[in-house]
């Protein structure tokens, strides 16, 4: 079995205070064989369709999410954003200790650090090349 792999632009990343417009990549895979696909966009590692047979046989996307760009981008949104990191759920106070070590994380959910923070990995505009290594906290 052979997946197809194909790359389009979805939309233009803003950028930021220290950062230019970055154009935001989809990569969709698709298996010819059954018409199953799944499209990711690298803002965030976002899934945004997945597109798998209904009970009766016809193909439907069963992700929530949005067409452009301009959807993920708002901070109003659920997070139909994508991969979740650092952490995944909240971290009271955005305060732990590991290994004797305290750590402060932003605070972006009441008192709370909710995945990742206000740069948590949902946001990450990544290029296909590069790795996320980068800190986020």
């Amino acid at each position: 079995m052979e997946i197809e792999i194909t790359e389009d632009t979805f939309g233009t990343h803003p950028g930021g205070p220290d950062q230019e417009p970055r154009v935001v990549q989809r990569y969709t895979m698709t298996n010819p064989a059954n018409g199953f696909s799944a499209q990711v966009i690298n803002y965030g590692a976002t899934l945004t369709s997945l597109k798998a047979h209904n009970r009766n046989g016809i193909l439907d996307d069963v992700v929530l999410g949005f067409d452009s760009i301009e959807g993920y981008l708002e901070n109003t949104t659920p997070y139909f954003r994508g991969t979740i990191g650092r952490t995944a759920g909240r971290i009271a106070k955005g305060h732990f200790t590991l290994d004797g070590t305290d750590y402060q994380l932003s605070i972006n959910n009441g008192e709370n650090h909710l995945h990742g923070g206000f740069i948590g990995f949902d946001k990450a505009n990544k290029s296909s090349a590069e790795n996320f290594n980068t800190k986020y906290y």
